[in-house]
């Protein structure tokens, strides 16, 4: 090692030092940082002993799981910014029992979350224990994650006083067990209360394992651990998202309220809680009222008789600007304003636990302080974003699978009624065939999509993709009614079908769902009613679901569609193609641009044919 390369160790440590109390965690670094100080102090002027030295400070760095790694990739990006093109021998040597992600050992390992189901309120202390474990039991999903490397488990349990660190790291072994994760959890009010822990690696989400515990006013024991798991996808290979952000719904404080959590892996920034957002009602009433009146409006500017409704997309913008401003933390706010060049482009999923809200539609705005001028971005966040949102959890159910990373489709099965009066669909519906063609994709489409072969066919799992071309239609009679999809002879398909069987194939195959649903008279989407097809759906182990908050118009659907299956078909991201879709609809003044929600890794790509 020469002293340019001890220079970059020096320049890197120097630059990454409010990131190390997050990488190592707050007892470690406090442990370390002394002896950090003093040797990067010795290396600094040291002459031949400058390679003892620099071995015994590389030793402290790996005193917690990939703080040396982190360091390696900030040297990289310092060597890429310098010009000095790609990373030069002296990061590479310093890569000391390292591993290679590209060559890295997968293993197999289950998640076990051990957990009481009840503690008195004035419990001063108990666990919750996490491991990832070789073998399985019972029915548990597996999941493939990458050996020796760090995965970063993150509490979240609103109800608790968390004791020890709420981040914190393990590596996983290839010949064993992973060491025990223990977050010490003291109650803090009476009532059923949620504990989630997110799993991190490679700067994907890979699972939310979570439990209920009930506290109780009364003196108990504690009763048996519950072993809560959760099935985990393949994180090795993927491309990290850039932004995290963590949104749940807090329905046991008063006022009700909404609590938000960021990671930005990019920057080392593991996870920053932002103060609640106290709402009046919860957050499906506080979707209506963002709504109320649009629904009426869209469905009259799509009637034969319409005439001007050119102010529907500065209302659809203000529902944005609000949302903004309302609802979400001044804190968060200012970060992003201070941050937004950086935000421009990336790639961001809203992950929570509610499918009211339309968090695609939030558009930031501020005033200049020094010139007093408005600012504001040139369109919500779904525009200026490769944005894409999660469901952590289901509202009759634990915690969702994660969203899948990679589709392979070998077979797709199109759902577009010939008595649908929706000419645009079936042009949609033939341009997408051309494309199952010339990639060797097996059409297994129903041969009429009646409900009764729409259930067949995904009883029997046939399908890796399903797009469906059709009407929409709630009941308005009813407010809390569900949308139905209509089939052949206006025969309904509504999101109670996803059970058995069927919820079975789709937690087993993993498909992707895109509906295209249009509007027609009466037919119609109704606002904050899609959720039902998305909560059922994710719930079950759908790895994806595109579908529009409210009605789009036949021919704004084709072209959306047509553009989305174009960039994917050319390689492009989920969140990549849905992104250059909107610009293709927005460019037409409809909009329906902003109609769409996604619910996907915004990284996850597709491969089209035969594996």
């Amino acid at each position: 090692m020469n002293a340019t390369i001890y220079s970059e160790l020096l320049d890197a440590i120097h630059r990454s030092w409010k990131k190390l109390p997050i990488w190592f965690g707050g007892d470690a670094w406090r442990n370390v940082k002394t002896e950090l100080m003093e040797l990067c102090e010795k290396l600094s002027r040291a002459d031949d002993t400058a390679s003892e030295i620099a071995q015994q400070l590389l030793q402290l760095l790996d005193r917690a799981p990939g703080v040396r790694a982190q360091l390696l990739a900030e040297v990289a990006r310092a060597e890429y910014s310098s010009n000095t093109g790609p990373r030069t021998r002296s990061s590479q040597h310093l890569m000391v029992r390292q591993a290679d992600d590209s060559n890295a050992s997968t293993v197999t390992r289950y998640a076990d979350l051990l957990c009481p189901n009840r503690v008195w309120t004035h419990t001063p202390r108990f666990p919750v224990v996490l491991r990832l474990t070789a073998e399985q039991n019972g029915d548990d999903q597996s999941m493939t994650l990458q050996a020796e490397h760090p995965v970063s488990f993150h509490i979240d349990a609103p109800d608790f006083a968390v004791l020890n660190e709420r981040e914190q790291k393990v590596v996983v072994p290839i010949n064993a067990d992973s060491p025990p994760v223990v977050f010490d959890l003291q109650p803090m009010r009476v009532g059923f209360c949620d504990v989630r822990v997110h799993m991190i690696q490679s700067g994907n989400l890979i699972s939310t394992a979570s439990a209920s515990v009930e506290v109780t006013e009364y003196e108990s024991h504690s009763s048996a651990a519950a072993q809560q798991r959760a099935p985990i996808e393949v994180a090795a290979g993927a491309e990290p998202t850039d932004y995290i952000l963590y949104i749940a719904y807090d329905r046991h404080s008063s006022p009700q309220s909404l609590r938000f959590k960021l990671i930005d892996l990019r920057s080392g920034d593991i996870g920053t809680n932002y103060e609640p957002v106290q709402l009046l009602g919860n957050p499906r009433e506080h979707a209506q009222t963002l709504y109320s009146g649009l629904s009426r409006l869209i469905r009259r500017s799509h009637s034969p008789s319409a005439t001007d409704y050119s102010s529907i997309p500065d209302r659809l913008a203000n529902i944005g600007r609000n949302m903004w401003s309302q609802l979400l933390p001044i804190a968060l706010r200012d970060r992003y304003i201070r941050e937004r060049e950086e935000w421009r482009g990336r790639s961001l999923i809203v992950v929570s636990d509610e499918p009211y809200l339309p968090w695609e539609l939030v558009w930031p705005g501020f005033t200049d302080e020094q010139s007093g001028e408005y600012i504001e971005d040139d369109g919500p966040w779904c525009i200026t974003m490769r944005m894409s949102r999660w469901l952590m959890r289901s509202s009759n159910t634990g915690a969702n699978p994660v969203p899948k990373l990679h589709f392979s489709v070998g077979s797709m099965a199109i759902l577009a009624p010939t008595d649908s009066g929706l000419d645009h669909a079936q042009a949609e519906c033939e341009f997408l065939r051309e494309i199952c063609r010339d990639r060797g994709v097996e059409d297994v489409s129903p041969r009429l999509p009646t409900y009764a072969q729409v259930t067949d066919m995904l009883r029997t799992a046939s399908s890796d993709w399903i797009h469906c071309s059709s009407h929409g239609n709630r009941d308005l009679s009813l407010p809390n009614a569900p949308a139905t999809l209509l089939l052949h002879n206006g025969e309904s398909l509504t999101p109670d079908v996803v059970v058995g069987k069927i919820a079975a194939e789709i937690r087993t195959c993993r498909p992707a769902f895109v509906f295209n649903a249009c509007d027609v008279g009466q037919k119609h989407w109704g606002l904050t009613h899609i959720e039902g097809w998305a909560d059922m759906l994710i719930a079950a182990g759908a790895g994806l679901f595109l579908g529009p908050m409210w009605a789009v118009s036949d021919l704004h659907a084709d072209r959306f569609s047509r553009i989305l299956y174009r960039e994917l078909s050319g390689g492009s991201t989920i969140g990549e193609a849905v992104r250059q879709a909107r610009i293709a609809v927005r460019e037409t003044g409809d909009s329906a641009w902003m109609a769409y929600t996604l619910y996907a890794h915004p990284n996850a790509r597709i491969t089209l044919g035969p594996n």
